[in-house]
């Protein structure tokens, strides 16, 4: 319970300094983009990559096109929408956002950096989505150990009495 607060409460206090950082801007810009912007990464979330099992989630390149307030805000969008269909529990949409915020984040730093320092665009985009994405996926792995949560019970899906057999309700946020 510690962590699903603590990532609520940061995550409701960087979407009020991204909406701070925004409330000069010109809302009918702000908000389609903001839209499109989710829209592209749920529907990129929705095409697996084969041989992998993964999916892609277009958060850094969000983050090299919007920015750090669009981009964060459009990571809780996404969340929010994830969870709200069933694809992840809606008590850890702040948690959750906190990693895609960090991707959208490290990503809009790392390429602003380094474009200025190659010259060149499209190398600066791989290795700030790579960084990124490798930074933001130690700190989700941070933050599966932080919890104690059981890895086999956060990564597969359980039915009843395999929950029981680990101490666990059926029909826990993991468990979706």
């Amino acid at each position: 319970m510690p962590w699903i607060l603590a990532g609520i409460g940061l995550t409701v206090l960087l979407v009020y300094v991204a909406l701070r950082a925004l409330s000069g801007r010109d809302r009918a810009r702000v908000v389609p983009r903001i839209a499109t912007l989710s829209a592209l990464m749920l529907l990129a979330m929705g095409l697996p990559i084969p041989v992998l099992g993964y999916h892609l989630n277009l958060t850094v390149l969000t983050g090299m096109i919007a920015g750090p307030a669009e981009g964060f805000i459009a990571a809780l969008v996404v969340n929010l929408i994830l969870a709200l269909t069933a694809h992840g529990g809606i008590t850890v949409v702040g948690l959750n956002t906190l990693v895609g915020g960090l991707e959208v984040c490290l990503g809009w730093l790392l390429w602003r950096s380094l474009r200025r320092a190659l010259k060149r665009p499209f190398a600066a985009a791989a290795i700030a989505t790579v960084v990124a994405l490798l930074i933001s996926t130690t700190a989700m792995l941070g933050i599966v150990v932080g919890t104690r949560i059981d890895p086999d019970l956060a990564l597969h899906h359980h039915d009843h009495e395999e929950l029981a057999d680990h101490g666990h309700a059926a029909g826990s946020d993991l468990d979706r």
